[in-house]
């Protein structure tokens, strides 16, 4: 498998590792308590690695070796747009237990914070990371060799339905806005504004708050806070300064990104209170962080540069100088996602020209970072964009033609800035130096999404008002474009393009190539992220959205043909020129020795491109968006001679096209395994089936639009075109579009080849543009097996009745339960704490659970119609049983009792009450002998005797020794934690004889009185034939106690069934005659002893 990455010039940059996520930062594995003894991994989707954060940054490092530095996303919550009343605090997504890290944030349990919102019964956002987490993923990001930036991020959880006043005059505040959108209210421009008044500029110090660096403090787990009780923009700052302290330190840090809508709030005097504010908050994060941290404010790219208010004022304020100037600024962060194309679908529009005839081309996207909209011209209106009217910008009055181009990044960084209040130039310059501090891109970045060059700030999310997708694009996903804009921006800045200036001041460039972070590498890994959609509630806005992870990793057509290429032996540039290779999949299967022609030519066949020759060296071009080479008429071709027409036009039948076209490749959403896409055209006569086998590495709706492709492309170029050109005509080759002018009309033709002789014959193909525009399939949203649920081995150790005849009699019992279960459970044990034997291991899952109400005891020997059993299984079911199927055994439970004995009951009707919970009835007690076991609490441990049980494997001789056991996973590390530790003592209670029963004593006629039993048996007791059940022990023995309340006077022993209390014996005891006592009858056993005792009151009375 080949993949490449999209960097070609060696150099290093950064990369935006984002994830709205409470433990997604931590390389500590968390569980997440779930229902009754499971557990399920917060911060671990896939089993590559041991966390998502490891897996993440694996890929990040395997994909991007050139990356070193990495801006970390930490997100707090905005509430209302209106700045006086926007509160900005962590919150989290659900009321829920974890372990071994539970979530604080500034001093907040989970069940204190504030839950974020839900849309469609999920969290519309993951929920702020906790505290020590955060402090966690810095310093395994130093320890990784990264440089660090901390980087602040208001999410504003404002559902729709908030019924909150609108700033900007809507009925109430759009749903889930952009941070940027917070301002003063009402917002500049709407009646009754504070805006250029004081009112406006309090406002803006309420929403910053009046936090210190002094307030905050670390417990060990979570930030501490002393200040007032506010929860406002710089205790989130000053909050995460402290955080990043506590790690250690960071490389940079951010005091606030993209805020516009503060940014531009006017008080008297057109002074900026936000710009004046933010440049004091650098100051105290400075005498946090000390001198070694740079620190920045992270500026929209619409507001980094000046205030331009569209307001017909002529205003243009340099409104951020102030804290440009600062002298705790370090840099100008820019959040960089200006435009670098104005392409449009189709032929004719004003980007579309001979040396631009593609929107992927890297050379036509550079030649829009200085230049293009916001730079050369503008849009005055809606519809000037629809029609590419285009309006020059430029500075009449004083040739600053900079200070409106909003691109100018040199014009603006190079310059002194004189404010022009009322379109008035002030004599004086504002506080910015020219050329003193360098340009970093703290975010820049494209939606993978058709067009996205056009318009790389807006991204496709329905659940927010700020959905949008870039101006004339389709919505098609496009891999592409995302990777050919950072490319190109790489390139253009890199210092080695000669595009970007040095400073005189600090001797380096204007843009710092080496601090350019790429928006965004997601902590969930790929392919968990996005393909799980009952995991993730935006998993739909990955296909087209910013992200980088799980695209990156992948392979590009240019840099495969590059180094195939290159393998060959031949030389860029002056061999070939693979720019044309336009294409992307997630990788590219070489699995046997082969040509490189040969894999260059299906790329060509996936991708629309071909390979041909020209001026001496291959050269790839792209079928998509070609642009007219010539126009040709009948009269400049080759008279064919007589009889013959200049030009011969073959129309292929509908019986040689295809109706249908199949595509397999390997769906990499789907473990790789080969996916197969079909188009076809219902209302076509053919019954043509066309198969192709791509070595290709995609999801279904990538290759689903390269089947429509295929089949469209097919009955597109149907009509062919033979004529014959003058010896002159050596511009054109393979692959040029020709405009040809016959009788019939005029043709879009694309040459397919060309044959040198005397003349040129030239063999082409009708060409229809729209062919290769991108599509795709419906998306899939893949369902996952749920939550991979764990169970911590969990052993119950059964000291009690023989559950079956043929079992080793002092043995006790054995089960347990853990997720997930395979390969089985071993149970070991040793005297000590190493050396461990095995014992014994079951291959089937015990069927565990516990009650949830008191079961008090029952009648003996009949249906127990008065109680019921309430118990909720941890896993596994129950069903009700016919009476002559539980008389045979069925349903049988082992309950542990307040005494701590096992108490086997049966029952017949199980009614399901809840998820695995039971209300069991009609049941038989105290069965095997276990009696004395009835009664057992709410909580107490049920053992369903379906599951796996097996005997424990110990000799006679362990019985009664403490042993330290260890249960767990079969097959994994003693002590690991698959294995959980235990100490238990069998005393072998499967040999204790059973009660007698049908206890009787007779006053005899010499007043002597006779006492009677039955005896029961362990074993071979179920024959309903024998007038005695069988004798389980060696010999028939038995003590009886004759007791007076705790007294006892007299133990009598017995070989039999009775014995006689002598009336010698009871004037011996009691004085005289006894008129009451208690009998207590013990069956003995050479093994064990005293059995289970029956007790009987005689009383003469």
């Amino acid at each position: 498998m080949l993949g490449r990455i999209l960097s070609q010039n060696g150099g290093s940059y950064g990369e935006q590792v984002t994830g709205s996520t409470e433990f997604g930062y931590s390389k500590t594995l968390v569980k997440e308590n779930k229902d009754g003894l499971s557990t399920a991994y917060n911060n671990r989707h896939t089993l590559a690695a041991q966390t998502d954060w490891e897996l993440s940054l694996d890929l990040l490092e395997g994909s991007c070796p050139n990356c070193k530095r990495i801006s970390l996303v930490v997100a707090w919550f905005g509430d209302d747009l209106r700045a006086e009343h926007c509160t900005i605090a962590p919150r989290v997504e659900a009321l829920k237990t974890t372990s071994p890290i539970e979530w604080r944030v500034a001093g907040l349990s989970r069940g204190q914070a504030r839950l974020v919102s839900y849309v469609d019964g999920k969290p519309a956002y993951g929920g702020t990371p906790s505290d020590s987490v955060i402090v966690e993923a810095i310093q395994d990001l130093k320890a990784r060799g990264f440089e660090v930036m901390l980087y602040p991020f208001i999410m504003m959880d404002i559902p729709e339905g908030n019924g909150l006043p609108d700033p900007y005059g809507g009925a109430e505040q759009q749903r889930y806005p952009w941070r940027g959108r917070i301002t003063c209210h009402p917002a500049s421009g709407q009646p009754g504004t504070p805006d250029k008044t004081l009112i406006g500029g309090y406002q803006v110090v309420y929403f910053m708050g009046f936090a210190d660096p002094l307030d905050f403090g670390w417990d060990g787990e979570s930030v501490t806070y002393s200040g007032d009780d506010e929860w406002r923009y710089s205790r989130f700052i000053l909050h995460l300064a402290k955080l990043a302290q506590v790690a250690g330190g960071v490389d940079a840090f951010m005091i606030g990104t993209e805020m516009p809508g503060l940014s531009s709030v006017r008080t008297t005097g057109n002074f900026f209170m936000f710009a004046s504010l933010m440049a004091f908050l650098a100051g105290q994060v400075r005498s946090m962080l000390g001198a070694d941290t740079k620190i920045s404010y992270a500026a929209d790219w619409s507001e980094y540069h000046s205030y331009r208010p569209n307001d017909g004022s002529g205003d243009v304020l340099f409104h951020l100088d102030l804290l440009w100037a600062d002298e705790n600024i370090d840099f100008i962060g820019i959040d960089n996602y200006l435009p670098l194309s104005d392409w449009r679908d189709g032929q004719g529009h004003a980007d579309h020209a001979p040396g631009a005839q593609s929107i992927h081309d890297v050379n036509y996207l550079k030649s829009g970072i200085e230049g293009g909209e916001y730079f050369d011209y503008y849009y005055a209106s809606a519809a000037d964009r629809e029609s590419q009217i285009r309006s020059p910008i430029e500075d009449l009055g004083h040739g600053e033609d900079w200070i409106f181009r909003q691109k100018d990044l040199r014009g603006w960084w190079e310059s002194a800035h004189h404010n022009r209040p009322g379109g008035i130039r002030s004599n004086d310059a504002s506080e910015w130096q020219p050329k003193s501090k360098p340009i970093w891109f703290t975010e820049y970045g494209c939606p993978a999404i058709d067009k996205g060059t056009n318009q790389p700030n807006v991204f496709y999310d329905p659940k927010s008002s700020e959905s949008e997708v870039p101006y004339f694009s389709s919505g098609v996903r496009d891999d592409l474009i995302q990777r050919r804009y950072l490319r190109a921006t790489q390139e253009y800045w890199a210092q080695e393009a000669g595009n970007n200036p040095i400073s005189p001041v600090y001797g380096g460039p204007m843009v710092d190539p080496v601090n350019m972070y790429a928006w965004a590498w997601d902590v969930r890994p790929f392919p968990s992220y996005p393909i799980e959609s009952d995991t993730w509630a935006d998993w739909g806005n990955f296909t087209t959205g910013h992200w980088l992870s799980g695209r990156l990793g992948g392979v590009s057509a240019d840099g495969l043909a590059r180094l195939l290429m290159q393998r060959c032996g031949l030389v860029e540039g002056e061999d070939f020129d693979c720019a044309g290779a336009d294409g992307v999949g997630d990788g590219f299967l070489i699995s046997s020795v082969t040509s490189a022609r040969s894999v260059l030519e299906t790329l060509g066949a996936a991708f629309f491109f071909d390979a041909v020759e020209s001026g001496g060296r291959v050269e790839f071009r792209s079928r998509r968006s070609l642009y007219p080479l010539k126009q040709i008429n009948a009269q400049s071709m080759i008279d064919q001679g007589k009889d013959k027409e200049r030009v011969a036009i073959v129309r292929a039948q509908e019986t040689e096209l295809p109706a249908v076209v199949r595509v397999t490749g390997y769906d990499s959403s789907n473990d790789f395994n080969t996916v197969t896409a079909q188009a076809l055209i219902d209302a076509a006569s053919s019954e043509r089936v066309v198969i192709t086998d791509l070595p290709l590495v995609t999801n279904y709706e990538r290759l689903q639009g390269i089947s429509e492709g295929l089949l469209q492309e097919a009955w597109a170029s149907r009509e062919r075109f033979t004529f014959t050109l003058a010896p002159t005509e050596l511009q054109i080759e393979a692959g040029d579009l020709l405009e040809l002018e016959l009788s019939g009309g005029t043709y879009s033709a694309r040459v397919t080849g060309v044959k040198d002789g005397e003349a040129r014959a030239v063999e082409a193909a009708l060409y229809d543009a729209p062919v290769y525009e991108g599509t795709q399939g419906a998306q899939r949203a893949f369902v996952s097996q749920g939550e991979y649920l764990q169970v911590a081995p969990l052993a119950v150790f059964i000291d009690g009745p023989l559950l079956r005849d043929q079992d080793t009699p002092w043995q006790g019992y054995l089960t347990g339960y853990q997720l997930p279960f395979s390969p089985g459970m071993a149970f070991l044990s040793s005297p000590i704490t190493s050396g461990y034997e095995l014992r014994a291991a079951i291959d089937q899952t015990g069927i565990l659970g516990e009650l949830v109400a008191d079961l008090p005891a029952g009648p003996l020997y009949r249906w127990d119609m008065g109680n019921l059993i309430k118990v909720k299984l941890y896993s596994g079911e129950l069903a009700s049983l016919e009476d002559s199927l539980v008389f045979a055994g069925g349903n049988a439970l082992l309950i542990e009792g307040i005494n701590g004995e096992w108490e086997v009951v049966q029952f017949a009707q199980a009614d399901l009450v809840g998820a695995r919970s039971y209300s069991l009835s009609k049941i038989l007690r105290g069965q095997r002998g276990s009696e004395l076991a009835m009664g057992a609490a709410t909580g107490a441990r049920v053992v369903v005797l379906d599951g796996g049980i097996v005997q424990n494997g110990l000799s006679r001789s362990e019985l009664g020794l403490p042993l330290n056991w260890q249960a767990g996973r079969a097959g994994a590390g003693v002590g690991s934690q698959d294995y959980t530790s235990y100490l238990q003592t069998f005393t072998g209670k499967g040999e204790r004889p059973l009660s007698p029963v049908h206890l009787s004593s007779t006053r005899a006629g010499d007043d002597s009185i006779l006492i009677g039993w039955v005896r029961r048996t362990r074993t071979g007791g179920d024959s309903w034939e024998a007038e005695q059940v069988p004798l389980g022990e060696e010999a028939e023995h038995y003590e009886i106690e004759i007791r007076d309340g705790e007294a006892v006077k007299r133990v009598l022993s017995s070989t039999s069934q009775s014995i006689t209390y002598s009336a010698a014996m009871q004037v011996e005891d009691f004085g005289a005659l006894a008129s009451s006592f208690e009998i207590q009858v013990f069956q003995l056993s050479a093994a064990y002893g005293r059995g289970v005792p029956s007790l009987f009151f005689f009383d003469d009375n």
